[in-house]
Order: structure tokens, then sequence, then C-alpha cells
């Protein structure tokens, strides 16, 4: 599966991520849609990468630097709340969790594809 694939089908979970989390929280908390945010900018840089070939190793860098942000940001949530034991809001700390793998795995790939290609 090349990246450009792998960011779109990373980018459809974390907005159906984003969404399932604020649709169970009620609809009551926008922060719950931060992986949805996440998902559309991710997948707005895929969709131009596809319409415009020219564009795609920008774009895929773009989507990196996305996903790296996003790992972060929900990453910084997950191990103090996993260290301590206290998790306040289970379903918040699962789309957190879920977001963190996405992003770290999109990170990776991403970096393994980038080195295959300056090898080629």
């Amino acid at each position: 599966m090349d990246i450009t694939r792998t960011s779109g089908l990373v980018a459809g979970l974390l907005v159906a991520t984003g969404v399932v989390a604020f649709a169970i929280t009620g609809a009551n908390s926008v922060t719950a849609l931060i992986p949805a945010f996440l998902g559309l900018v991710m997948g707005g840089l895929v969709m131009l990468a596809k319409a415009k070939p020219s564009t795609t190793k920008a774009a895929m860098h773009g989507v990196v630097i996305v996903a790296l942000l996003g790992a972060l940001g929900s990453i910084g949530r997950v191990v103090p709340a996993m260290v301590s034991g206290e998790i306040a809001l289970p379903i918040a700390f699962a789309a957190q969790l879920v977001t963190t793998v996405l992003c770290l795995a999109l990170v990776a790939a991403a970096i393994r594809h980038f080195r295959a290609q300056r090898r080629a």
C-alpha cells in the first residue's frame, strides 16, 4: 500500500474516531472532534496529492507533520493518564489513544516510505 493510500485510510479513521467520540459524549464537547479535524486536514492534503501529482511529495510531508502534531498532542494526555491510572473521561481517553496510535503508525509508515524512495 502506498503512502498516499495509507494516509487516506488514517485520515478516514481519524474522522470516524472524532465523530463517534462526539456522538457518544452527547455532542457536548467540541474537543471530541479534534481527531476529525486532524483527519480532515490530512484528507485534504491527500486529495491535493491525488488531484495534482506534482504536489504529492509536499502534500505527504504535510500529512506527516499533521500526524506528528496529532501524536504529540494526544500522547501528552494519554501517557499521564496511563501512568496515574486516573482516567476521568473514558471516551475521551479512548479517542486520544486511538489518535495517538493512528498518528504514530502513519509517521512510522511515512518514514519507511521516504527512506525507500530515497534509496530508489
